[in-house]
């Protein structure tokens, strides 16, 4: 755990503003050779180095206060009053700069922004929790748009005809095709941190408080994009028109039944699928990289044995011959994804599939999701914070309120490109 001394240490060698960005900096907040934020240009959001020296669990908001504003000679109430009356009377130290307000106002300064960056750094690693699979498998799409439109041009097809010498060439076509997006919906959390807070903060309550609000974002939207994978919200749009996502007939069969994954052949029954989608315009095959496996918690284990058989071996009937090969799922060919027990929640809630338990367990996927699917950003995870220099946030005695949003929605892009195998 980190304590008071060793906060102190590092305000007297960097002084108070530069003491904030080196917690930044250990907290994986801050790049320390660049001084910018870390930023995930694949999901376009702010993330925590993940081998940064310090863990947000290891700090408490309590010896951050007496670490920057040397409250061991003091009562901890008498330096968070002085902290109130010093935002109200210059601001963030940040914006500010250390050469232009007393010293003293500096490290009460230096405190809110070093406790906010700790909060932060809470909502960042609740916000990306590795149990959220999906998040992570799926396109992210910058848009600034509320409705996102893709437009792309359909595939001309086997349309070359003989030319005579002399005679003009064949004109062709070019189809338009285009799939839109639902609208974008916004959601927010907010963190009031109080001066009370600060100083009972003895089993780090306000990292709670913090870690609530985002994951609750990362939580939601984790639901949102697993009801659009496993098939519950539909959201294919295509040319206008909307369609299921899965479908056992019709413009493309990407849903296979009676085939749980027992071994490769039921691999093979449901990549076999991928042979046969045709492009809509044309009806031409069209190529699908099939490169993952989402299977639910129930066939984890089993499923991982099917994947890392060393070889298999083929007999006859009256075993007067025997064959061995190596498995062709062997390799490392196929991303095994975590499985996914928010797939399996919404898989047997009565608002999802209404599923048995027994039906849902044997549900798997297989196929590229960022091909297949898109998360739609116009904000990613922005953290915000306010300081207590109105009225109503003074009247209330809050030092700061931290508020987390995001603005977003997910779609099908286009289902040709997975496949879900049933019961």
């Amino acid at each position: 755990m980190i304590n008071a001394e060793q906060i102190q240490t590092i305000v007297k060698r960097d002084g108070a503003v530069g003491a904030v960005h080196t917690i930044y900096q250990l907290l994986g907040l801050e790049n320390p050779e660049t001084g910018v934020r870390y930023w995930n240009q694949e999901l376009d959001q702010p993330v925590l180095e993940s081998k940064s020296p310090w863990k947000p669990s290891m700090l408490s908001v309590k010896e951050l206060a007496k670490g920057f504003m040397g409250c061991d000679g003091e009562p901890l109430d008498r330096a968070l009053g002085q902290s109130c009356r010093a935002h109200r009377e210059v601001g963030d130290v940040l914006e500010a700069g250390a050469e232009i307000v007393p010293s003293q106002f500096a490290n009460i300064s230096a405190f809110n922004a070093a406790t906010a960056g700790l909060l932060e750094a809470r909502m960042l690693e609740a916000y990306t929790r590795p149990m959220f699979v999906l998040t992570n498998v799926v396109e992210t799409i910058p848009s600034n748009k509320r409705q996102e439109k893709l437009i792309g041009i359909g595939m001309v097809g086997d349309n070359a005809e003989e030319r005579k010498p002399g005679n003009p060439h064949h004109r062709i076509n070019l189809p338009e095709r285009y799939v839109t997006s639902p609208l974008t919906v916004n959601r927010g959390n907010g963190v009031d941190v109080t001066r009370e807070a600060v100083m009972f903060d003895l089993t780090r309550e306000l990292l709670s408080q913090a870690e609530t609000a985002s994951e609750t974002l990362g939580l939601r939207k984790e639901y949102l994009i697993t009801d659009c994978v496993i098939g519950v919200t539909n959201t294919y749009t295509y040319n206008g028109t909307t369609y299921n996502t899965y479908l056992t007939s019709g413009n493309w069969i990407n849903k296979l039944a009676s085939n749980p994954l027992s071994d490769w052949t039921n691999f093979n029954a449901a990549n076999q699928l991928f042979a046969q989608m045709t492009d809509q315009e044309t009806g031409q095959p069209i190529e699908v990289d099939v490169k993952q496996v989402l299977v639910m918690p129930y066939k984890e284990m089993s499923s991982r044995y099917v994947f890392n058989f060393t070889g298999l071996e083929n007999t006859s009937s009256d075993l007067t011959r025997r064959g061995f090969a190596p498995n062709p799922l062997g390799g490392g060919r196929y991303e095994f994804l975590p499985p996914s027990k928010y797939a399996y929640r919404r898989a047997t809630d009565a608002t999802g599939l209404n599923l048995s338990a027994a039906n849902a367990q044997v549900y798997w996927w297989l196929g590229d999701f960022k091909r297949a699917f898109a998360w739609v950003q116009n904000i990613p995870l922005t953290i915000v914070r306010a300081t207590a220099t109105d009225y109503q946030m003074a009247d209330r005695g809050l030092m700061f309120s931290l508020f987390a949003d995001e603005m977003g929605t997910p779609m099908v892009k286009d289902p040709r490109f997975v496949v879900v195998s049933t019961n």
